[in-house]
């Protein structure tokens, strides 16, 4: 029967099949697995892209978020300003109403004392 295996005993033919197989095989994980890490390469390029995007994001937060907190400060000591020129406004009123009082009554005590 080697005649119709080429030459090939039995044994030796389907050890070259099997080895045919085993290429295959190989041959089909090897392109899938060139195709994973093709979709894998794109996913990252696509994550890196969107990190990319999301720390200009964050940059651009952080420095708003900055120009807020002077702004808060700027107007915390512009209410601490006013409060002060409020107390003093209130101290000068409350001494001219006192003052006021005072010379009512002693202008009431001199028209009396006519």
């Amino acid at each position: 029967m080697q005649e119709s295996n080429g030459g090939l005993s039995d044994e030796r033919l389907e050890r070259v099949r099997e080895g045919i197989r085993l290429t295959q095989e190989l041959e089909h994980d090897r392109d899938m697995l060139k195709r994973r890490l093709e979709d894998t390469l794109q996913r990252c390029a696509a994550l890196q892209a969107e990190l990319g995007a999301l720390q200009v994001a964050q940059s651009r937060l952080t420095t708003e978020l900055e120009d807020y907190r002077r702004e808060r400060d700027v107007a915390v000591g512009r209410a601490a300003e006013m409060a002060a020129v409020l107390a003093a406004a209130a101290t000068i009123l409350t001494q001219q109403v006192e003052k006021s009082k005072v010379a009512a009554g002693g202008a009431a005590a001199v028209a009396e004392a006519q």
